[in-house]
């Protein structure tokens, strides 16, 4: 995965307060509960088309979007017939397809939640997550969710509503 890091060790005032309200993650959480997950977030800064993960990797990760815009989608590389709609069907082979066509996309925008909830049952993202222009995310990886949330069910319940948001938003672009 290459992610340009912009690494701070707490997470500044400022941003404390635009995720208190805005990320979908930690709106609801009480204040010590807010205070103990922002200060395991990890900002980081990603470029134009840059990878946040990718479909088949292992999840162990979860990011609130902080600025921009981060495109989810599946990926297939079609064999065979492939309709494009408006602008026709193709047979494509193998060989044909430079670059994958993307299935199932979906836009998400500052303060919504990308990730997947895999890591809780150990399975590999089910869709690829990559930046459209510069975007910042705050990262929490699964050690951290796990720490958070033997500490609180009220975080469980944070981070559930969160991924349905985001998977609301998924299937209504499908």
């Amino acid at each position: 995965m290459a992610m340009n890091k912009d690494k701070q060790d707490i997470v500044g005032e400022e941003d404390r307060l635009w995720l208190a309200e805005h990320g979908y993650l930690v709106t609801a959480m009480d204040g010590p509960e807010c205070l103990a997950c922002t200060d395991l977030l990890e900002p980081v800064t990603l470029q134009d088309g840059e990878v946040l993960f990718e479909e088949g990797e292992p999840d162990d990760q979860l990011f609130i979007i902080h600025r921009g815009t981060v495109e989810m989608g599946q990926i297939s590389n079609p064999r065979g017939w492939v309709n494009f709609g408006a602008y026709g069907s193709v047979y494509l082979e193998d060989t044909d397809v430079g670059t994958p066509v993307w299935l199932k996309r979906a836009r998400l925008q500052e303060g919504d939640c990308a990730g997947e909830l895999g890591f809780v049952v150990g399975a590999p993202h089910a869709m690829t997550a990559r930046a459209k222009g510069e975007v910042q995310v705050y990262r929490l990886n699964a050690e951290n969710i796990k720490t958070l949330a033997a500490r609180s069910t009220s975080f469980c319940q944070c981070m559930d509503t969160a991924l349905a948001k985001t998977q609301q938003k998924i299937a209504a672009a499908a």
